[in-house]
């Protein structure tokens, strides 16, 4: 599949906020030198993060999608950022073609974009014994994708407010 970039005008089948040029200016810039030099892998890759940063974090997105048909869920309403920033409807945001670029990354160095979560891998058990009493419990664990913390930084001026560090918990 061909990357189509959207630019903020809702680009008909669009299917990455970035494109590959400047995701490897982006990769140049902060030294990710594991950035593949290969632009069918580049491509491939930001169309899957995309897909990833939309499906992970879409429902926290600040502001609303523009009515009519498009592919990705930005361009957007204009929106004031948590940092009470005007934000244009026309305009991808920074923050999420950097995390992009992050996302993109990560999938090119072989981590799994949409992890399974592994419930027994979770449960936490303990047993107390008291003379002939015993009581067991057993307990899951939340599981944290602490793997995305620099995304979710990234991206945080753009995510809706809500009680507490933003933070993947499934």
């Amino acid at each position: 599949m061909a990357l189509i970039v959207e630019d903020g005008t809702k680009v008909a089948g669009a299917n990455s906020y970035i494109s590959a040029a400047d995701a490897t200016t982006y990769h140049a810039t902060y030294g990710n030198t594991d950035w593949p030099t290969d632009v069918p892998t580049q491509e491939q890759a930001l169309i899957i993060a995309t897909q990833a940063c939309d499906a992970l974090w879409g429902a926290q997105y600040e502001s609303f999608r523009l009515q009519g048909t498009q592919n990705l869920l930005w361009p957007r309403y204009q929106y004031y950022d948590r940092y009470l920033q005007l934000r244009p409807q026309t305009q991808i945001p920074t923050e999420l073609k950097n995390a992009v670029c992050e996302m993109a990354l990560l999938y090119c160095n072989g981590t799994d974009l949409f992890p399974q979560e592994f419930k027994e891998a979770n449960l936490i058990s303990e047993s107390t014994k008291i003379g002939d009493i015993q009581i067991n419990n057993t307990y899951l664990k939340p599981t944290n994708y602490t793997i995305f913390r620099k995304v979710e930084l990234l991206m945080y001026p753009i995510l809706r407010n809500k009680r507490g560090p933003v933070n993947l918990a499934r």
